[in-house]
């Protein structure tokens, strides 16, 4: 039975993992594992969830609220945790200086957040796009700003306006919803993300060989392109919608979680995109 399970809320862009069964060992270091994941993201809030979580053993309650504790405020994400047992409130309360909100539910969190916030001085940009056809060039223009901003490499904005315009196109073109994107930059990782109020998942054709004669091109060639100019990319699921996302490094890149994130490619089938180890995304 999986103990984590990563679920996109797309009105705030937050990410929530809810905790489902007994608290063991395993399930502490699954869900550290789903927190690790999230919060390579940069998401503006991750929010744990552990209503349906049984109680189990002081230590292991210790365990994960440690977890909790150590990996809270990185990145200036929040992390919040909704609907404790009465062990782990106890215990949380003992946390001085505790980075983290504890909340009654997973509703009173959702309502406390501000949708999509964008810390002072973090390198996260946020806009809300309507489903038209000038959507595509808003979302570059965006891009190229921060890019700008944040002194990213001619590489790599070229790379992340195809990826941006392919993403916010399909956006249009299938989910015909508002659209949310959302760029960060961490650990020299330039990570895009395109939410939508559609359900139905997205296909990943295989890549496509990529014609460097003709130049760039800026639309046209599906979301296999994506694969081609992206490190890693993928969906997180939720009720409401769906994220998807991309993420590129940059030359000279040190090692970080983020950075971990962009360059792993596990083995899978062509033209899927990958999901994060020791836990499920929904």
């Amino acid at each position: 039975m999986t103990f984590a399970v990563v679920s996109a809320h797309i009105d705030s862009g937050a990410l929530v993992i809810t905790l489902c069964g007994p608290l063991t060992a395993p399930a502490v270091a699954a869900t550290r594992r789903a927190i690790a994941w999230c919060l390579a993201h940069r998401p503006p809030a991750v929010l744990v969830d552990c209503t349906g979580v049984a109680a189990g053993r002081r230590t292991t309650a210790a365990l994960l609220t440690a977890a909790m504790a150590r990996t809270a405020g990185r990145g200036g994400t929040r992390l919040a945790v909704c609907a404790p047992t009465r062990r782990m409130t106890g215990l949380l309360r003992r946390v001085r200086h505790a980075p983290f909100r504890v909340y009654a539910g997973l509703g009173a969190a959702l309502r406390a957040l501000r949708p999509h916030h964008v810390p002072t001085g973090a390198r996260r940009a946020h806009l809300r796009l309507e489903p038209r056809p000038d959507a595509p060039a808003a979302a570059r223009r965006l891009l190229r700003s921060r890019c700008a901003e944040w002194r990213l490499d001619d590489d790599v904005v070229e790379a992340g306006q195809v990826i941006v315009s392919e993403l916010v196109a399909n956006a249009v073109e299938h989910a015909g919803t508002e659209i949310d994107l959302t760029l960060s930059h961490t650990g020299r990782v330039l990570r895009i993300a395109v939410a939508d109020r559609s359900t139905a998942y997205p296909v990943f054709p295989g890549p496509e060989p990529r014609d460097e004669s003709a130049g760039p091109s800026i639309r046209g060639r599906g979301l296999g392109l994506v694969g081609v100019d992206a490190d890693a990319y993928g969906v997180v699921t939720g009720p409401a919608g769906k994220i998807v996302w991309a993420s590129v490094g940059t030359p000279g890149a040190r090692w970080s979680p983020a950075a971990a994130l962009a360059r792993w490619r596990p083995a899978v089938l062509p033209g899927r995109p990958h999901r994060a180890p020791g836990y499920r995304t929904a």
